[in-house]
């Protein structure tokens, strides 16, 4: 990942020579949640801020942020996607506010600026008056870069930041692919939101072998034989694939059909889940294609919106099974998913008694998460915590 350090000095840290130790400290701390803000929200990464799916048509838009930073993504009446900083060009107001809409222009409500949605100044009253070398062009909505793959599109703050292809690499694209129906044509089915009582990096550093002890429904649903394998790349992305075993008991179910395959016989029984650097997590589990957007809100605060999507190529009957499923299995209230909750925010407690957290299932001496890793060990978040202390300056 191209890294380079942010201006300053970074937080002093204590930090453990063991790769596999981590300070609690970290999770914690105001002078390091801001840092990271700089050094890596609006540092050289790549963030994705929305789909295709949810702007489908002309005039279509989204906001949402970038490290603090506010942002909206239109696409224009060309079918063109731009990301701009959410400001009017004129003094900074907020142009706009709504979560997402179509509008073929916007106007700033302080002195009734409007732009289009390439981001083009159309009309400013009292321009008769202005500085004689006024010009429109000179006020378009400031620009963000912006690439996309799959559909997703993805938005830097940083002109540091390299392609996206390269920031991705070919295995974690190739998952993502998956992910995404194998083509990226999607339709959105809809959201659901949560706030979290934890730190951002404690919703992250999560892993594949908590769920067999943790959630219930792995144990009632006879998911814990599955195989799988993770990919890890340097810059912190981890992608896995796994197989769940078919339930062979489904009777304390009202409905058995929420958990059973209807897509691809092929895939059936096949997970992905590629987790991006440094906050992105999506999914395709069971007939479930999900991205979850988050962010920091705060040093003990991360909001996350769980995305459902359906495959433009869907009949009526498999749309319908799809918003069943999304809702009642893996979202945050679903059947596997409810228990993360609740330990997100006693992670977050249990970082100010201080002291060090600990990797160390599948953690050998001479292991090399790069090399192999497995659904059900720690070994690939060293992968994780070591792109974030470089780009940290830990």
């Amino acid at each position: 990942m191209n890294s380079p350090k942010a201006a300053g000095v970074a937080p002093l840290i204590d930090w453990p020579a063991q790769p596999h130790v981590i300070p609690r400290e970290i999770f914690d701390r105001e002078d390091v949640y801001q840092a990271e803000l700089e050094r890596i929200f609006k540092g050289p990464v790549w963030i994705p801020v929305a789909h295709n799916a949810e702007l489908p048509n002309p005039h279509d838009f989204k906001t949402s942020e970038i490290g603090g930073v506010p942002i909206v993504i239109t696409r224009d009446s060309a079918g063109a996607v731009h990301v701009f900083r959410n400001a009017c060009s004129h003094r900074g107001t907020q142009l706009v506010t709504r979560g997402f809409g179509h509008a073929p222009a916007h106007e700033c409500p302080y002195h009734r600026w409007v732009f289009d949605s390439a981001g083009r100044l159309q009309t400013c009253p009292g321009e008769e008056d202005f500085h004689e070398d006024f010009k429109h062009e000179n006020f378009v909505l400031s620009r963000i870069r912006c690439e996309s793959v799959f559909g997703l599109i993805f938005a830097t703050l940083s002109p540091a930041t390299v392609p996206l292809q390269e920031f991705l690499s070919e295995p974690i694209i190739d998952t993502m692919k998956v992910a995404l129906g194998g083509d990226g044509r999607l339709t959105l089915l809809g959201y659901q939101k949560v706030m979290f009582d934890t730190n951002w990096k404690a919703y992250m550093d999560n892993d594949g072998w908590h769920a067999p002890m943790l959630h219930s429904a792995f144990r009632l649903l006879d998911w814990t034989g599955g195989k799988g394998d993770i990919v890890c790349t340097e810059n912190g992305h981890r992608s896995v694939r796994y197989q769940i075993n078919a339930g062979k008991n489904l009777s304390f179910l009202k409905d058995p059909s929420v958990v059973q395959y209807r897509g691809n016989p092929k895939e059936s029984g096949l997970g992905v889940i590629p987790n991006l650097f440094p906050i992105t997590n999506m999914s395709r589990q069971m007939d479930i294609m999900t991205l979850r957007y988050a962010w920091p809100r705060g040093v003990d605060r991360t909001e996350v919106h769980w995305t459902y999507f359906a495959h433009q190529d869907d009949d009526a009957e498999l749309l319908k099974h799809r918003i069943g499923q999304s809702a009642n299995v893996l979202g945050p209230s679903g059947m596997i998913n409810l228990e993360d909750g609740a330990v997100f925010n006693r992670l977050q407690r249990g970082a100010g008694t201080g002291g060090e957290n600990y990797f160390l299932k599948g953690v050998h001496h001479g292991s090399d998460p790069l090399t192999y890793s497995t659904q059900s060990d720690e070994l690939a978040n060293i992968v994780w915590w070591n792109a974030y202390r470089q780009m940290m300056g830990f």
